[in-house]
């Protein structure tokens, strides 16, 4: 069908070229995981849906510049550790404590 709709307008329509479009936009899908989109198209391996992932330079960057910005700030000084306890965490760990 695809083949003789595509002779009577001219164009080289193909199942296949319809298939790969289909699967190049559902893996920039962010809602759509690589293995929903493995079962939908039918494939056995994985390796074979993952061919369909394309890296867009703009997203590429944009994430290294995320990730050195984070580098690049300061992290929070950790908290000291509590010196002191509370006489009745000791009761609750290991009851009355007046013996």
């Amino acid at each position: 069908m695809f083949n003789r709709v595509g002779l009577e307008i001219d164009a080289k329509v193909r199942l296949h070229g319809l298939r790969h479009t289909a699967a190049v936009r559902m893996s920039n899908d962010p809602a759509l995981t690589l293995s929903d989109i493995q079962r939908i198209l039918g494939h056995l391996h994985l390796s074979t849906t993952q061919e369909y992932l394309q890296q867009h330079d703009d997203d590429i960057i944009e994430r290294v510049a995320q990730h050195l910005r984070a580098r690049s700030e300061p992290r929070p000084a950790p908290e000291a550790p509590a010196l002191t306890y509370d006489s009745s965490d000791l009761d609750e760990l290991v009851g009355d404590a007046s013996w």
